[in-house]
């Protein structure tokens, strides 16, 4: 899954949950995955299922480990489940194939026959699983080849300790009180606090967040804090997409990344990450990873994925006083910010006997209230997938963040692009970009800079880039 790593072996645990009502013969199959805790609210999400409905549920719940090879042998044959994982980035290989079902019949008939109304999803994320099999457009066409099992976004965030900490030391006024909040006493407004502009939570330039990286990079009672130390792999596309870059080209056939835009954005998130002194360098790195710098509260800015909540949710207050905030815009004429949104589905086999009932259970597992209770009420494991349900979820000071609205302005605001490994057939083009980006960085602290700069790297990758491409779009065209 894009948003974590599990470790361990790949356990099946098998489930027949059958209800008081009675069963429809074998009943449907659901072979999915996730971490032990989440395997266990899975289950109790199925037995209310089955009880509701009487439709037995054979449950194969299991970690990460090994789950794409197992699902990939099974697919096309009489052994595949009914009921699975799938993702944008393999609907289009998967549809082409034939081994999954179009599912609007089945959702529009659920939806008139009084169930779960697949409408009622968020807007836009069930484009995410459109895929024209004739045109080879993706979010295009009329069939639904899956439906999202959850919707997540990656904004950044702040720990407000270390950013009071600089305020009280006089390092915020010295580092922001520049450009447009010259004049501002206190310099530059908080991360948490609303541009006096708009009367809207602050969105910081490229600019105005290397000074907020500058003013929170420090040493204090013996404690070195950081401004900012973002995973790269992730983080870089907020700002190659806010300098108005882009992975491919709009018809999807020409990559893209050694456009001047492209590299403006890849240069300033080098230049931040590896340049400016306010991250750690490579030796702090091998000591401690950015995410434990993170966790430690030795960080001030760091993205936040909605998965993140429960453990940082663990960490003490005084340790991590995190919050929400939105990545960086270009400059002051650019006011769009963006970052990536991830999403996982449930597809069903086209080999399956009891499509009705497979169905029934995807749009249970993803849209019920036992599901928003489990997975987002009692427990912040995703975002609601119902948007019937968006207020309850805003307005319940249970569920952290506090402004935790940001998750969702992402997705239903304009903010949020897929991954682009989602953008294309396959992502083997997207993975010759990321295997030698190491070739930008230094390697060690006395390194002036990398063996290639951005663009170099952008100019070298680029038809390299474009061979692997190429090839995915033969395979989409000869449907491999």
């Amino acid at each position: 899954m894009f948003k974590k790593k599990w470790m361990g072996l790949l356990l099946a645990v098998p489930l027949l949950l059958s209800g008081c009502k009675g069963g429809r013969g074998d009943g449907v199959t659901i072979f999915i995955y996730g971490q032990a805790h989440e395997r266990s609210i899975y289950s109790k999400i199925i037995e209310k299922f089955t009880e509701e409905t009487g439709i037995k549920v054979k449950a194969d719940l299991v970690n990460t480990d090994g789950y794409a090879e197992t699902l990939t042998a099974s697919l096309g044959t009489k052994n595949a489940p009914d009921v699975f994982y799938s993702n944008p980035a393999s609907i289009g290989r998967y549809a082409m194939n034939g081994v999954i079902l179009d599912l609007k019949p089945y959702l529009e008939a659920e939806a008139e026959d009084g169930g779960l109304d697949y409408n009622n999803f968020l807007d836009g994320v069930v484009d995410y699983y459109r895929y024209d099999t004739v045109t080879k457009k993706r979010g295009a066409g009329d069939a639904v080849w899956a439906i999202p099992k959850d919707v997540s976004s990656y904004p950044l965030g702040y720990n407000r300790n270390i950013i009071n900490l600089s305020v009280t030391l006089g390092h915020w006024e010295t580092y922001t009180k520049l450009g447009a909040w010259a004049s501002r006493e206190g310099g530059m407004p908080l991360p948490w606090e609303n541009d006096p502009r708009t009367n809207k939570q602050i969105v910081y330039t490229f600019e105005e967040f290397t000074n907020a990286c500058r003013a929170t990079k420090f040493i204090h009672d013996d404690i070195e804090y950081f401004g900012t130390a973002l995973i790269d792999t992730w983080a870089m596309h907020s700002w190659i997409w806010a300098a108005g870059g882009n992975w491919l080209s709009e018809d999807g056939k020409t990559v893209t990344v050694n456009t001047p835009e492209f590299i403006a954005g890849f240069t300033e998130f080098i230049d931040l990450m590896d340049n400016r002194g306010i991250s750690q360098t490579r030796e702090q790195m091998g000591i401690k990873p950015h995410y434990d710098r993170w966790m430690a509260g030795e960080v001030a800015f760091f993205n936040v994925g909605v998965w993140d909540v429960a453990a940082f949710e663990s960490v003490p207050k005084e340790v991590l006083d995190y919050g929400l905030m939105p990545t960086p815009r270009k400059d002051n004429a650019s006011p769009n910010w963006y970052t990536y949104i991830g999403t996982l589905g449930y597809a069903v086999s086209s080999r399956t006997k009891v499509a009705p009932d497979a169905v029934k259970l995807a749009l249970y597992m993803s849209m019920s209230t036992e599901s928003y209770n489990r997975m987002t009420k009692y427990q912040t494991i995703q975002l609601p997938n119902n948007k019937t349900m968006v207020d309850e979820y805003l307005n319940d000071e249970t569920i952290k963040p506090e402004n935790k609205g940001i998750f969702l302005d992402v997705i239903q605001k304009g903010h949020g692009k897929l991954h682009p490994t989602a953008m294309a057939y396959n992502s083997l083009w997207y993975d010759a970009f990321i295997a030698e980006l190491s070739r930008v960085w230094k390697v060690t602290d006395d390194d002036p800079s990398g063996e290639m700069s951005p663009a170099q790297y952008a100019a070298y990758v680029q038809p390299i880039m474009q061979a692997q491409l190429d090839i995915a779009l033969a395979d989409e065209a000869a449907g491999v």
